[in-house]
């Protein structure tokens, strides 16, 4: 279809309306949001598991995987609150500009280029590198005592994230790092996070447009010590008071010790969950997908909400990896 409508175009030129496809994705949402709950399988199949109008719900998120477009507006780190810290991500570009010519992204004899009909009488970017810088700003500090407990953004958040700017187009600068050992692979893909353990402290975002009252995290919940190598040899929050030494796990497997607990906040209200509870409330979707539902209430809405989570108990020997956050 689309190669009958380019050859039918006056000039092989599509009107920009061909272009565009928000009166077709406005009908997929329609479609979804009025659905039938005895249709399909999310009703059915995650009763209990997720809020289930969620099934139905147009749902924003931040995430640090990748590829992802505009990088720097989409990542979790644009939504945090941090105390003057923001993590950053370690490794460093070798080299800027264009690469050499891989001759796997040539096209194959006989077949189609699609780039030369696109670039047929319209202007479209040449073969110069795309080159951006990630411009996440430091947040204002937040603080907020709650029953006697402060929250203050904490200090040893380690970034698991490639770098770059990987938003999936073909020319843009990603992962020329020296650990890559391809550096033409072009391979943007990467399940970056937010580790973090006990002495990370509080990871505090703000979440904008809260409108449906749904607040919905997704961890990784499996990581080792050695993952946060930002907090080795720190024995309280932020390295910064002394705690009673807590209780040393084996490596193999990464267990839950007994005293584990996992404490979220969400406007102002803390909720603190044990080991047993905190099992229970962590549902896996499907292998390798847990989440936890922070906020279900259908009467809830706000334009920005602070919401904040951390673990305790377990000193740095439990590491979780925070990697979307949804809302609605």
């Amino acid at each position: 279809d689309a190669i009958a409508i380019w050859k039918e175009a006056e000039g092989h030129v599509l009107p920009d309306e061909e272009w565009h496809v928000a009166s077709y994705y406005d009908n997929i949402r329609n479609k979804v949001k009025n659905l039938n709950p005895d249709l399909g399988d999310c009703v059915k199949g995650y009763d209990g598991i997720i809020p289930t109008r969620m099934c139905t719900t147009q749902l924003r998120g931040r995430t640090e995987f990748t590829p992802r477009a505009n990088p720097e507006l989409t990542s979790i780190r644009s939504v945090l609150n941090k105390n003057g810290y923001i993590p950053t991500v370690d490794e460093a570009i070798l080299y800027n500009g264009p690469d050499v010519r891989n001759p796997m992204f040539d096209i194959p004899e006989g077949q189609v280029d699609v780039l030369a009909i696109l670039n047929n009488g319209r202007k479209v970017p040449g073969d110069d590198t795309v080159q951006r810088q990630l411009t996440v700003q430091n947040k204002t500090i937040i603080q907020r005592r709650l029953d006697g407990n402060e929250i203050v953004s904490g200090k040893g958040h380690q970034l698991e994230h490639p770098a770059g700017y990987c938003d999936g187009t073909y020319n843009a600068i990603c992962k020329r790092t020296a650990s890559n050992p391809c550096l033409l692979n072009g391979h943007h893909d990467g399940r970056g996070g937010l580790r973090f353990n006990e002495y990370s402290g509080w990871i505090v975002m703000t979440i904008p447009k809260v409108k449906e009252g749904l607040i919905m995290i997704k961890m990784e919940c499996w990581h080792f010590p050695e993952e946060v190598p930002l907090t080795e040899g720190w024995k309280s929050v932020n390295n910064e008071r002394s705690l009673l030494r807590q209780r040393e796990l084996k490596r193999q497997p990464p267990e839950y010790c007994e005293n584990f607990h996992f404490e979220f906040a969400v406007d102002g209200k803390v909720t603190t969950y044990n080991l047993k509870q905190f099992k229970e409330a962590k549902m896996e979707i499907q292998r390798v997908v847990e989440v936890v539902t922070l906020l279900d209430d259908p009467s809830f809405e706000k334009d920005n909400v602070e919401v904040a989570i951390r673990m305790f108990g377990c000193g740095n020997t439990k590491v979780f990896s925070l990697t979307h956050i949804y809302w609605a």
